[in-house]
């Protein structure tokens, strides 16, 4: 069982190493503004659920680098980081979400619709009668 864990253990490492090597090498490439080279060293990771190269995605998308801007293929992309946990897709989604920008603002489509309050009704006071 031991034996089982240790070698697990190691494909992890030898599977997320070049993974975290070839992201390098794309946030060099976006850092440098050779966007083609991002996307292509993006592109493979986040399609293999690597949430950072899936966020980097969603923002390639988002400004229009690399990529013709679009909103729906972003919300695509950060939906998917989200799902793995990625905070900033979150936060990114939600500013999408609340704009309406590349997702409908219908609540039904929100994540978590059940404990938020419709867009329409967070601008209103609040009544001050227990009516």
């Amino acid at each position: 069982m031991r034996w089982a864990t240790v070698m697990l253990a190691l494909v992890v490492v030898l599977v997320a190493a070049p993974a975290c090597t070839d992201f390098e090498a794309g946030e060099e490439a976006y850092d440098r503004g050779d966007y083609a080279t991002a996307l292509k060293e993006f592109r493979p990771l986040a399609e293999l659920g690597y949430a950072p190269a899936q966020v980097a995605l969603g923002w390639m998308y988002t400004e229009g680098k690399g990529v013709p801007p679009d909103d729906k293929e972003a919300a695509r992309w950060y939906q998917l980081a989200a799902n793995w946990g990625s905070a900033s897709a979150q936060f990114v989604l939600g500013v999408m979400y609340a704009e309406g920008r590349g997702v409908s603002r219908r609540m039904a489509h929100w994540p978590c619709a059940g404990f938020a309050a419709p867009l329409s009704r967070v601008s209103q006071r609040p009544s001050t009668t227990w009516a």
